[in-house]
Parts: structure tokens; sequence; C-alpha cells
């Protein structure tokens, strides 16, 4: 992960700046959409309109919603890992393509050891 005071102040061989725009639009728009769909699953897996809602809904939801939160604290702290991973999950090739080439921009910029 890098620090998030130091993003702006990464450039590229050609002394352009790089911008993390696109990471948290894509992080944000991520956690949100795969978070809701989720949602959805477990309303229809456990089919709350005739069963009404139960403890494993709440349940369920809970674990889901953890983990999509962590997820997105580790988007939101550029983590590589959990940006590779969101891209792979969202099964989009052309995202797949996109980011591909937005992270590999940065791949040397972010990471660990330089900030």
């Amino acid at each position: 992960m890098i620090n998030a005071d130091k993003v702006h102040e990464n450039k590229n061989i050609q002394g352009n700046e790089y911008g993390y725009r696109w990471w948290l639009m894509y992080s944000v728009m991520f956690i949100l959409i795969y978070g809701l769909f989720m949602i959805g699953f477990w309303m229809g897996w456990f089919n709350i309109e005739e069963n009404g809602i139960k403890g494993e809904f709440i349940a369920a939801v809970a674990v889901t919603l953890g983990v999509f939160l962590t997820w997105l604290l580790s988007l939101l702290s550029y983590s590589k890992t959990a940006f590779l991973l969101a891209t792979f999950f969202s099964l989009n090739p052309i995202l797949w393509v996109i980011n591909g080439i937005y992270l590999k921009n940065r791949w040397n910029i972010t990471t660990n050891s330089n900030i």
C-alpha cells in the first residue's frame, strides 16, 4: 500500500504526474455495485418475500458487508492486490484491459518500498 498523501508526487519517466482518480472512482463503484448485488443475492437465497427477514439473512448480509468494507478500505489505501482482485472479479474483459493498462503505468509507483 502507498501513502495517500504522497500519491500526487509520483511521476512517470517523462516527468508527468500520474493521477489516481480512476482508482478511487473504480473502487467505490465496484464496492457499491457488487455489495448491492450480493445483498440482492442473499435476499433471493433466503426468499425473504415469503419467509420474512430471519437471523440467517442478517448474518449473511453482515458478513458480506464486513468483507466488502474490508476490501474497500484496502482499495482506498491503494493496495495493488485489492485492485487486481476487484478487476478480476468484475468478470468484465473490457475492465480487465482498461485496468491492466492503468495499473501497468503505476505498478512501480504503487509499491510499499517506494513510499
